[in-house]
């Protein structure tokens, strides 16, 4: 018999040989149990070890310890914690194996400096810890093995005084013993890398890291460097295409197969790229923002605001791009420094190594072959101040040509509620603008452009192409929270309910499991403070569930109710994962319907310039692809790792070079800790348990039994995540789409079968559309039960289900297609 491990083509005849190959070779990554059908998830392979001796205890006996078969039932029970955890005496799985045996030609390698230094940089740098902290821990397991040596030795020198040896005999064996019990590789390797320097010496040798390299800006009035931090981009991205799952991605792509637009592969942008178009290119999205790691009321801000460049390589899929160690750095600079230096001398060495990229390519080997690939930047993401200093725009919304995308004046916003008739930006009329401000300053108040970028010197991007609008930006902290506010004045003046009502339905109101995370928080009481501040997420909720808590209390009439359920469609449409060209004609419709119905009710309301970026959306995601794939707010999340570490550090006086070198000691962890740098596979879940097939219902019984006819067993869990998402019951999911109609179910019991996760769901009857609530109105009446593959639902995002009155509705999170 063979054990094969789940992560790679390792293969071995002894099953401890595996659990070292998982602790070992896959850096103790969570590991499933696959024993006789259980699929449960254990974070560790000590826990897995535990698990297997209190829940498979007869796979235990037989294949991990020779110990362990006089172990009484009841010894197992009194250790058990949490259901199947054992507490005391938890190390004994781990000593039967370093006691038992193990066939040298079927051992596995293990590279002990490797190790310690993949234990001492996650410390160090996944866990926030200092470099005292880390030199100290290091040091005081080297004393511990130091003292164990000599532990034994004491021990086996008395075994044999007291079995009746001889002097000569204890002194032999005694040489023997201090020949075995000599300084370990843990040992030496622990005591090297106790120092700061040689652990990151060994790191910078062997673990593939990038080094930040400073650039000298100039001096300020204290003659001290005025510096930035970059990391070269070149070294970054052969240390990614190094992964073989990284590499495949790149070398797969995942261009659509039909007319829907699912990434930015799928816009007119890419194809029309003669660089970016090419087999195997590279796309580098782009992303900039300020933000402070110190208290932003202190006297030190200004010092601690920090400007940063980050990308992602867009050839991987969406759903890899998500977890934040994906998102790469390129550039540090302090805020104060662009303003005084600009943009032209902050991205100088980005620029430089774009160019290379573009013209020389990076050359790679894979399995003897030799790649050259080529790549540019797809486009860059930024709020809109950021976008317009780094397109060279002015960077004022109050007057003049406020668009980046078109040629309109803030003087007549209002007279344009769709874009097709307004005069957009080219190539070559923003090279023209820009020729002729640099010949008369003036001219750049007319045209709007005051510079030419740095980012266009680059052959295969250009900024009029490449700054989409930001949905989080324009949409949930800009859009979203002035027509809350204006609904909300206006059915409090007309007497639907009052503030305080208002304040004490979001406090109080049910939300579902999957609302919960971004409730909104309460607001002023005031009619003169009453103003709506809640995060992007926080923003979006909100809108979706204001007509489910309060949509009863107006009435059905009223006209300025509309507006907000235009924008709850409006938005519907802008956030959706998948769009086509019908779809973005349609949302181009409904924009223009709620523009106009919007000013119209507020006629004395001047027109945002964020209000008029939501016209340029339609055209915008045909180019681009679905906006949620070019917003703002994964990015953003980003900026958490540097303000804890930050904290952490207590360093201040090179913030750059700290932030910069730590956050590529952290990518290294990331990128050396596995074989594979993107997941896949990632399924958790808690409440797990192996249930007979025959004791589950006659129904359940006949949908399971074409999955697996000889099963006797099927893994039933609680709560069950796929790829960062959770079902649990009580959620309603969407099964598939019918015309304009959806057909939803309600999650009833979760299964995992052969490493997939299965939802056993009660079809729901869709009675109507509800248009004042925004939600459809459904019900379990006649519902059948039906087993769905996760993967093959219509829209992966659990929704929930709020009862008003008689009625249960569902709130959609976006339009699907």
């Amino acid at each position: 018999m063979r054990f094969t491990c789940s992560r790679c083509l390792f293969d071995t005849q002894r099953f401890l040989t595996l659990i070292k190959h998982y602790r070992h070779g896959h850096n103790d990554q969570p590991v499933h149990c696959n024993i006789n059908g259980c699929q449960k998830l254990l974070n560790t392979t000590r826990q897995y070890l535990r698990h297997l001796k209190s829940k498979h205890n007869e796979f235990w006996t037989n294949h991990c310890s020779k110990r362990t078969r006089n172990i009484e039932a009841d010894e197992v029970e009194e250790n058990m914690d949490n259901g199947d955890e054992i507490v005391e005496n938890e190390d004994a799985a781990n000593d039967d194996i370093e006691h038992d045996e193990v066939d040298s030609d079927d051992d596995i390698e293990i590279d002990v400096p490797q190790c310690v230094s993949s234990f001492l940089l996650g410390l160090r740098e996944e866990h926030k810890s200092s470099s005292s902290a880390c030199s100290y821990t290091a040091k005081r397991v080297a004393d511990h093995f130091s003292d164990y040596r000599e532990d034994v030795s004491k021990r086996i020198n008395v075994i044999l005084q007291n079995s009746g040896a001889d002097m000569e005999m204890i002194n032999n064996i005694g040489q023997d013993i201090s020949h075995v019990l000599s300084e370990s590789q843990y040992e030496k390797a622990f005591t090297f890398m106790s120092s700061k320097d040689c652990l990151e010496t060994y790191v910078a040798e062997n673990l593939d890291f990038v080094q930040p390299i400073e650039y000298v800006l100039g001096r300020d009035e204290k003659g001290d460097d005025e510096t930035i931090q970059y990391v070269p981009i070149h070294k970054t991205i052969q240390a990614l295409l190094k992964k073989e799952d990284v590499f495949a991605e790149i070398y797969n792509g995942h261009l659509s197969q039909d007319d829907v637009l699912l990434d930015y592969c799928d816009g007119s942008n890419c194809k029309n790229n003669t660089l970016l178009s090419r087999d195997m290119s590279l796309q580098l999205q782009f992303y900039y923002d300020e933000f402070c790691v110190a208290n932003p009321l202190g006297n030190k801000v200004k010092k601690m605001k920090i400007g940063a460049f980050y990308y992602i390589l867009g050839n991987i899929s969406p759903q890899f791009r998500s977890r934040l160690y994906v998102i790469q750095l390129a550039t540090l600079c302090l805020a104060s420094h662009v303003q005084k230096h600009g943009f032209h001398s902050i991205i100088a060495p980005l620029i430089h190594d774009l160019k290379i990229l573009e013209t020389e390519g990076l050359s790679i080997w894979k399995d003897n072959i030799q790649y050259t690939l080529y790549g540019t930047v797809s486009f860059i993401s930024a709020d809109n101040l950021g976008a317009h200093m780094i397109g060279g725009y002015q960077t004022h919304f109050n007057h003049g040509r406020v668009c980046r995308e078109c040629n309109v004046t803030k003087r007549t916003l209002k007279d344009h509620f769709n874009c097709k008739s307004l005069d957009e930006r080219s190539r070559a009329t923003y090279n023209q603008q820009v020729q002729r401000v640099q010949e008369n300053r003036s001219l750049g108040m007319v045209y709007g452009v005051l510079k030419d970028s740095q980012f266009n010197q680059l052959e295969y991007f250009h900024v009029t192409s490449g700054l989409p609008f930001d949905i989080a930006h324009d949409l949930f902290e800009g859009v979203i929270p002035e027509v809350i506010n204006l609904t909300i004045k206006h059915c409090v003046q007309q007497g639907y309910f009052s503030l305080q009502f208002f304040d004490s339905t979001i406090h109080s109101f049910n939300y579902g499991q999957e609302d919960v995370c971004n409730k909104p928080t309460r607001m002023s009481t005031d009619m003169g403070s009453f103003r709506v501040k809640q995060t992007a997420a926080q923003a979006w909720c909100l809108l979706r569930l204001l007509p489910v808590m309060i949509g009863y209390a107006v009435p059905t009439t009223d006209t300025r109710w509309l507006v907000l359920l235009l924008l709850l469609d409006v938005v519907e449409y802008c956030v959706a994962p998948r769009v086509n060209k019908v779809m973005t004609d349609f949302l181009a419709y409904l924009i223009e319907t709620f523009l106009s119905t919007y000013y119209s009710e507020y006629d004395d309301i001047t027109m945002k310039p964020k209000f008029h970026f939501v016209t340029h959306y339609p055209g915008q995601m045909l180019k681009f692809g679905p906006l949620v794939h070019c917003w703002t707010l994964r990015f953003e999340g980003k900026h958490h790792f540097f303000k804890e570490l930050a904290w952490r550090t207590k360093n201040r006086k090179n913030i750059l070079k700290t932030l910069a070198e730590r956050h590529e000691y952290y990518q290294t962890w990331c990128r050396s800790r596995s074989e594979d740098f993107l997941t896949s596979d990632t399924i958790e879940h808690t409440g797990g348990e192996l249930v007979p097939i025959r004791l589950l219902s006659k129904e359940m019984h006949q949908l399971l039994l074409p999955l697996d006819k000889e099963a006797e067993f099927v893994y039933k869990v609680e709560k069950v995540s796929s790829n960062g998402t959770w079902y649990k019951s009580g959620s309603a999911v969407v099964l598939q789409k019918r015309d304009e109609s959806y057909q939803f179910g309600v999650i009833d019991t979760n299964f995992i079968i052969s490493g997939m996760v299965f939802v056993a769901c009660k079809t729901l009857i869709t009675t109507e559309y509800l248009h004042h609530v925004h939600a459809y109105a459904v019900s379990d009446d006649g519902g059948q039960l039906v087993l769905v593959r996760v993967s093959d639902l219509a829209d992966y995002h659990p929704l929930s289900i709020y009862t008003t009155g008689y009625s249960k509705l569902i709130v959609m999170r976006h339009h699907i297609l």
